[in-house]
């Protein structure tokens, strides 16, 4: 006799990513410790394929989110980067074309009912944190 498992009715079936790998550094205004990585020694990404490239999400979200929704996919995980979304690191001011783009992210998704997890950290510090006040070991970072 085979057996089965039966997922509950609201199960989350998707996909998980970062912002790092799905945006890389399109349009940021400020590098990560991620995109750093990368420009220092390119050699320990397969392939040489970093953030310069990534999976060009940036570019075509609102056509990945239509095939999401065809294979059967209600949900993705993500995460936001704080390089592209502030503007100043000091005063917090938010930089609106990361707004822009975060907003449109999560319209896409509604769209086509795909419940997106947005996370706030995906190994993605702006490197800027981490030069001034040596990143997360710093309470003006933390806090």
């Amino acid at each position: 006799m085979e057996k089965f498992v039966e997922f509950p009715e609201n199960f989350l079936w998707g996909a998980a990513s970062s912002g790092p790998q799905t945006e890389g550094n399109y349009g940021k205004a400020h590098e990560n410790v991620m995109d750093r990585w990368f420009h220092t020694k390119p050699e320990d990404f397969f392939d040489q394929v970093g953030p310069d490239i990534a999976s060009n999400f940036y570019h075509t979200y609102p056509e990945d989110f239509v095939l999401m929704k065809k294979i059967g996919f209600n949900s993705f995980r993500t995460s936001i980067q704080w390089s592209r979304l502030i503007k100043d690191f000091e005063t917090g001011e938010v930089d609106p074309d990361g707004a822009k783009f975060y907003q449109s992210i999560i319209d896409e998704a509604k769209k086509n009912n795909i419940t997106l997890i947005l996370n706030l950290h995906h190994f993605d510090l702006p490197a800027e944190l981490l030069d001034e006040y040596g990143g997360w070991e710093s309470k003006h970072v933390v806090d």
